[in-house]
């Protein structure tokens, strides 16, 4: 109750909470080009998100759109580097979509621990794999044979630099 002498509602607070999400969210590390923030804004994105199971949920409250500095910076980065304005916005919201795709991926198929359980399912299909020669599953015993462990940081690392260098590829592409 004594929440409610410093907020007028429970909506206040929630509106309040989504706030400082975001602005942890888009906090601006002012790296100069566009790739490095994209990079480090999906990062920031999991870290944030990931500090607690339902703060996910607050960025589904509707909420009037605010300005965001970060996402006018990295937007102009991109279209000073030859992106199209459309395909910069698109390359941008497909981090951010990416990124928080990856986030509930990660929550959901995580242990009662709270830790993702992606690595522990990866060493039990390979487990799988090696003492069942009769599965034939050629390529994936092949790439599970190179791959040393399955993390979800290295996925967002993944998921995010391949995005960025397909964007790299449409500034080429429109530069010629």
């Amino acid at each position: 109750m004594s929440l409610y002498t410093h907020f007028a509602n429970k909506e206040e607070l929630l509106d309040l909470m989504r706030s400082e999400i975001s602005r942890r969210i888009y906090e601006d590390e002012h790296n100069p080009t566009w790739q490095a923030e994209l990079l480090a804004l999906s990062k920031r994105m999991h870290h944030t998100l990931g500090e607690h199971p339902r703060w996910l949920d607050l960025l589904a409250r509707v909420t009037p759109p605010t300005p965001v500095a970060t996402r006018d910076r990295i937007l102009r980065l991109m279209i000073e580097d030859g992106l199209p304005a459309d395909v910069a916005f698109q390359g941008f919201t497909a981090v951010l979509s990416s990124s928080l795709g990856l986030v509930l991926a990660n929550a959901s198929v995580g242990s009662l621990k709270g830790k993702a359980s992606l690595g522990a399912r990866f060493s039990r299909v390979m487990s799988v794999l090696e003492k069942t020669p009769a599965i034939d599953e050629a390529a994936t015993r092949l790439a599970l044979s190179k791959a040393d462990e399955l993390d979800f940081e290295g996925q967002l690392d993944f998921t995010m630099r391949t995005l960025i260098a397909g964007l790299e590829m449409r500034v080429e592409s429109h530069s010629r």
